[in-house]
C-alpha cells in the first residue's frame, strides 16, 4: 500500500491557524490530567505532534518511546527543543515492530488520522504489559458546539469533516458513540472516559470574547465529566 507523505500536512500545526488557541487549551488539560493518571516505567507514544507532550512524558518515564511519520514533525520538534535527549523513530505505525512491551501506550488525537484505527488498536493492545493502559484521545464529533451547528445549519452531520480536518490529514471525525463502538470491537475495556474542554461557542467567537482563563479553567473542568458533550474524549483502555 502507498503510504501517504505526511509532511504535507505540517501546515496545520502551525499557531498561526485558528484552531491552535483550541490545541493549546486542550494539550494543557491532556497532559495535566495524564501526569495525574499515568503510572509505570515505560511508556509508548505515538506520534509527537505539536510537541506538547513530548518532553513532558520523556521525563516522565524510566523508558520512553516516541513513534513520529513525519520527518518534519521531527525536525521542527528538534528546533524548538534544542536541550531534548529524546530520539524519535520514524516510521509509520503500521511499520512499527518490537518485541518491547509497555506499561503506558499514548495515542493521543492518532486515531482520526491513520487509515486503519481498527489495525492500530488491534497491534498495540498486544504490546501492552499486564495491567498496562492505552489512553485514545480524539475530538469529538458530537461535542456541544457541533450539535448547536448542526441544530442552526452550519454543518451537516456531527461525523462531517472540516475544511480544516482536510488540512490536517485527518480521514475521519468520530461522534463519541463511533469511538465508544470501535473500542468495544476489540474487547478492550473502557476503565476510565473523560471529557476535555466543554465548548459552547465557535473558536472565532471564544477569540473575541477574550475569555477569561478562570472561565476556561472552568471548561475544562466541567468537562471531564461529559465526554459526550465535550470537545475532544479521553478514554483508559485496559485488556
Amino acid at each position: 500500500m502507498k503510504k501517504e507523505n505526511l509532511d504535507l500536512h505540517i501546515k496545520a500545526y502551525d499557531k498561526s491557524q485558528i484552531y491552535s488557541y483550541d490545541m493549546e487549551i486542550w494539550m494543557a488539560w491532556y497532559v495535566k490530567r495524564l501526569k495525574e493518571l499515568l503510572n509505570g516505567n515505560s511508556c509508548l507514544e505515538l506520534g509527537i505532534g505539536h510537541g506538547y507532550t513530548t518532553e513532558t512524558f520523556s521525563k516522565f518515564f524510566e523508558q520512553y518511546t516516541v513513534l513520529e511519520e513525519s520527518s518534519k514533525i521531527i525536525e521542527r520538534y528538534k528546533i524548538r527543543n534544542p536541550q531534548s535527549t529524546i530520539v524519535a523513530k520514524q516510521e509509520y505505525f503500521e511499520d512499527f515492530q518490537t518485541t518491547e512491551k509497555f506499561d503506558v501506550i499514548l495515542m493521543g488525537y492518532v486515531l482520526e488520522h491513520v487509515t486503519d484505527p481498527e489495525y492500530i488498536l488491534n497491534k498495540y493492545k498486544l504490546l501492552l504489559k499486564e495491567n498496562g493502559r492505552i489512553y485514545v484521545t480524539v475530538p469529538n464529533g458530537s461535542a456541544l458546539n457541533r450539535r448547536f451547528g448542526l441544530k442552526a445549519g452550519y454543518i451537516k452531520s456531527l461525523d462531517a469533516m472540516s475544511e480544516f480536518d482536510y488540512t490536517a490529514g485527518h480521514k475521519r471525525t468520530f461522534t463519541y458513540e463511533s469511538l465508544i463502538e470501535l473500542v468495544n470491537n476489540f474487547n478492550l475495556r473502557i476503565n476510565k472516559k473523560e471529557g476535555i474542554f466543554l465548548k459552547c461557542m465557535s473558536t472565532a467567537q471564544m477569540i473575541q470574547l477574550n475569555i477569561p482563563e478562570n472561565i476556561i479553567q472552568g471548561m475544562c473542568e466541567v468537562a471531564v465529566d461529559y465526554p459526550e458533550l465535550a470537545a475532544c474524549i479521553l478514554l483508559e483502555l485496559k485488556n
